[in-house]
Formats: structure tokens, C-alpha cells, sequence
């Protein structure tokens, strides 16, 4: 026969378990909840893995991987430079050229294409990858960080490489509408134009198109590219500016590093 001692014993256990349960899933006991409000602890999860709880049976609130709105840049044409200045520095007799009117104040003048650095997979022993470096092709004006650096020389406005080699800015021969004349960076130097400083802006000559030089340049976006094609502008600035362009000056800056 079961003594009481034994059923006293009994029940005293069975009192004590429901209230370390009572103590752990308190907060999730619902609304009239008169019992302890402790929650349980979490100390053997990895770090990366724990499930922040509002209760030890489910409703979750990770802050590590919580997610909010987070301010994006364009590199289009926009009032404010979303960029952070560059970080090269400026080498002797050389220049930053870059846009000084809105919509692409602080725009600086580079190669729409950038050579490419080469990615090696994780299991192939790492290498030195080569430096970015402007290429021929489209001239644009976009990110300081990728600005190139420049000079006009007996009328030719050249770009210097990392590599020590040289581009130099060039027109297309064919007028686009017959008001602009799109830009372009060459590996020779260029005939069809000649390039100088009038103070600090920059202004150029086409025999053909322009009976004297101008200052005058159109930023215009197109579907290839994100940053600004440059076209020289053959009309009066900023009259009867096309759709999808922006009337601009381009000026020298010879800062030690680009500022936006």
C-alpha cells in the first residue's frame, strides 16, 4: 500500500516541475499571466544563429538579420553627388576635369569603360590582380573615385594611364542632329580637333562644325550606360537643349585628391 508520505513526496515533485515550467514559458502563458516572467536564456547557440524571442516558443525578432531601408546611389544624373571623393591622389602637371553645372555638379571626365580585374576562385592560389584603368572608347563624366587625370598639351587633351601609357579626347565626325558632337578617348592623338584652356574651362575647336571654339558640352544619357555620354555642343548653351541631356561646363581642378 502507498504511504501518504509516499503521495505528499509525489505531488511536492510534480508541484515543483510546473513551476520551472511556469518559470520558463511565463511570458508565453497569455493574457491573466500571475506567474514569474522570466524567460529562458539562451547560452549554447552559435551567435549567428540565435533566435532573439519575445518567448520560448516562437514569436521571433532577429536583430542580426532584420532588415531596413538603406539609401541607394545612382551614378545618373542627379543635383547631389551621391559619391565620396576619391581617393588617388593628383600627380604633378596633371589635372581632374569635371562638370561645374547641375544636374552632374562635380561629375569628373573619365573612360565610360573600365578594364576589368580578374577573380580567381577561392581554390585557385590568389594572384595580384591588375589595377582598374581607363580605356579607349566613350568619354563620360561619372564617379570621382574613378576620375581620370589629364592635361592639354599642343592642343590635345590627354589622359594619363597608371600604366604610364596615354588617350587622347576625340570628336566622331558625324554630328549627332547636327548640334552635338560626341566625345570619344583614342590611342593616337586626334586631328579633327584641337583642345584649350580658356582660365579654368575647357573648350574645343572642330574645323567644319564650330567657327570657334567653345566651352559649351551636353551630358546626355543613353540606354549602354548609367554615367553621362559628353558631346560637344555645337549650339548656344543651355538653348534648345535635346531630351535626355543637360547643358554643361567642363573645368580643370588640381586639388591633391577629387572632392565631390
Amino acid at each position: 500500500m502507498i504511504s501518504l508520505a509516499a503521495i505528499s513526496l509525489t505531488a511536492l515533485a510534480l508541484a515543483r516541475n510546473a513551476l520551472a515550467q511556469g518559470s520558463a514559458y511565463s511570458q508565453c502563458g497569455g493574457i491573466g499571466w500571475a506567474g514569474a516572467t522570466t524567460s529562458v536564456p539562451v547560452t549554447s547557440t552559435p551567435l549567428s544563429y540565435i533566435s532573439w524571442s519575445t518567448s520560448s516558443t516562437g514569436i521571433t525578432s532577429n536583430p542580426l538579420t532584420s532588415t531596413s531601408a538603406t539609401p541607394t546611389s545612382s551614378s545618373g544624373p542627379t543635383s547631389t553627388v551621391p559619391w565620396a571623393a576619391g581617393t588617388a591622389t593628383l600627380l604633378p602637371n596633371q589635372l581632374w576635369i569635371r562638370a561645374d553645372e547641375d544636374p552632374e555638379f562635380h561629375f569628373y571626365l573619365q573612360s565610360k569603360t573600365l578594364s576589368m580585374s580578374i577573380f580567381y576562385p577561392i581554390y585557385v592560389p590568389r594572384r595580384p590582380d591588375p589595377p582598374t584603368v581607363d580605356s579607349p572608347g566613350d568619354a563620360v563624366i561619372s564617379n570621382p573615385a574613378t576620375a581620370s587625370q589629364n592635361n592639354i598639351v599642343s592642343g590635345q587633351l590627354i589622359q594619363y594611364l597608371p600604366s604610364g601609357g596615354e588617350l587622347y579626347l576625340g570628336v566622331y565626325p558625324n554630328a549627332t542632329g547636327t548640334t552635338r558632337l560626341k566625345l570619344f578617348w583614342a590611342t593616337a592623338p586626334q586631328k579633327n580637333v584641337t583642345w584649350a584652356f580658356q582660365g579654368d574651362g575647357v573648350e574645343g575647336n572642330v574645323p567644319g562644325y564650330t567657327t570657334a571654339a567653345t566651352g559649351n558640352f551636353l551630358a546626355c544619357t543613353d540606354t549602354s550606360t548609367t554615367a553621362p555620354n559628353i558631346y560637344l555642343d555645337l549650339g548656344a548653351f543651355d538653348y534648345l537643349t535635346p531630351a535626355g541631356c543637360a547643358s554643361e561646363t567642363l573645368n580643370y581642378y588640381n586639388g591633391a585628391t577629387t572632392v565631390t
